[in-house]
């Protein structure tokens, strides 16, 4: 189950970065969906969508499932 590990805030108080720990279901579950999306669906989620939803599946699939598994977090959701 997710858990926030911590909150870092900007000069303004502003939340810049949250640490998040994420079980190995939440995290194919983001790759997965971020891997979905395209930058125009993205951008539709919210404001600067398409960078953020890039940065999160290259960092899931090239950080922790690439790693493991030949096909990715395709392969790791097949034996799920």
């Amino acid at each position: 189950m997710a858990q926030i590990k911590s909150i870092e805030l900007d000069d303004n108080e502003n939340i810049e970065f949250v640490t998040v720990k994420l079980s190995a279901e939440e995290a194919a579950f983001i790759a997965f969906f971020t891997g979905k999306q395209t930058g125009d669906t993205a951008n539709e989620v919210m404001r600067g969508g398409a960078p953020a939803s890039s940065h999160l599946y290259e960092a899931f699939t090239g950080g922790v499932f690439n790693k493991w598994y030949d096909d990715g977090v395709k392969e790791w959701l097949e034996t799920f």
